[in-house]
């Protein structure tokens, strides 16, 4: 009679009444005891499609693939955390995309008028160009810009693509700390600039480059990523000097 009860609530009264609700409607039992039902019994309403004839359409569920917890980085590019930082200044809204490589803290960053698929692969692009070194796998969140055409570029190039755990920020520990990073030590200095797209990207072309070149690392020893890459023969100084810093928009 309670799991009659609490199906009918939850997949015809209200979509997915939560067991606080539950509980008022019945006037026994308790919220632990609802909770525990719920999740054995599995009792979730799922949203349905409907074709324009009025059938059902299956959704199609795809797991989506989770960095393990044993992963371990050992090189330059065996994972890339990939954000976005969201700025509002007078009265403009912009999308300043960015990336950090785990291993090497190499950084690169690129602003966009618009949040969408197109603008995520465009900046994934980008990234390969300025990178001097290859890589292969990356680490998102799970918004929307990350989905499609951008998963289908990094399958195409072979990159690996994680999706990182929903409501844990702290694992991707190293993009949320560069984001800050940028936000007080260039974003919010230029944020004048950001009506121009083009003149903010060209002056935060010149950060980065001072960033990669110049700013040292306590989690590198005192060293620039650039000088780590160089020192531990990662890459190249010809590698280096042949990196395509600067990115026509």
């Amino acid at each position: 009679m309670l799991l009659k009860e609490i199906k009918r609530l939850r997949m015809e009264v209200c979509p997915n009444m939560g067991k606080g609700k539950i509980v008022k409607y019945l006037k026994i039992y308790s919220e632990l005891k609802i909770g525990r039902i719920i999740k054995e019994k599995k009792i979730y309403h799922h949203r349905q499609k409907v074709s324009h004839y009025g059938k059902v359409k299956q959704r199609k569920k795809t797991k989506k693939e989770r960095l393990p917890k044993d992963f371990t980085v050992k090189a330059p590019g065996d994972l890339v955390e990939i954000d976005t930082v969201v700025k509002f200044a007078w009265n403009i809204k912009r999308y300043i995309n960015t990336a950090v490589d785990v291993h090497s803290r190499y950084v690169f960053a690129y602003c966009y008028k618009k949040h969408d698929i197109a603008s995520a692969k465009d900046f994934i692009k980008k990234m390969q160009a300025v990178f001097p070194y290859q890589i292969k796998a990356t680490q998102t969140d799970n918004r929307s810009e990350f989905h499609k055409y951008f998963r289908d570029y990094l399958i195409e190039h072979k990159i690996k693509h994680y999706w990182n755990y929903p409501g844990k920020p702290f694992r991707q520990g190293h993009i949320e700390k560069f984001n800050r990073t940028i936000q007080e030590e260039f974003i919010d200095w230029n944020e004048v600039l950001l009506d121009d797209t083009s003149m903010f990207n060209q002056k935060l072309t010149n950060w980065l480059i001072w960033y990669n070149t110049k700013r040292f690392h306590w989690s590198l020893n005192l060293e620039t990523p650039v000088d780590y890459l160089l020192n531990n023969s990662y890459v190249s100084k010809m590698c280096c000097t042949n990196t395509k810093f600067v990115i026509r928009s």
